[in-house]
């Protein structure tokens, strides 16, 4: 019973949460026209990586909008449930002048994922 109960709880939160057509025709125009990478953005990505490292001093080499397959950004862990709606969002490229570290976050910069780092 508790697991109907759930099940039906996730399927009207895809549904709630889902785009429409409509969303997705204009929402991606809107975050692909964007020039500048939005500053809470940089700052969570930044914040992440200081977190990680201990260290500042990182910049952002390069950025592009993008529009990830879920709620994880296309970054599931093993056994982790994602939203499975399109997620616009953007891919940061970060380095301290000799590393790489590669990070994907939604539109606002409050959910992010580290896809690649050194070593």
């Amino acid at each position: 019973m508790q697991r109907q109960i759930l099940f039906g709880l996730l399927v009207l939160g895809m549904i709630i949460t889902t785009p429409t057509l409509a969303d997705a025709a204009t929402e991606p125009a809107l975050v692909s026209q964007a020039t500048n990478l939005p500053r809470p953005v940089r700052q969570a990505v930044r914040a992440d990586l200081r977190n990680r490292t201990g260290r500042v001093g990182f910049r952002v080499a390069s950025f592009s909008a993008e529009s990830w397959p879920d709620g994880c950004l296309g970054l599931a862990r093993p056994g982790q449930v994602c939203t499975q709606a399109i997620v616009p969002g953007w891919r940061v490229v970060m380095t301290d002048g000799q590393n790489i570290w590669v990070y994907r976050t939604n539109s606002s910069g409050n959910v992010l994922r580290l896809e690649s780092q050194p070593g």
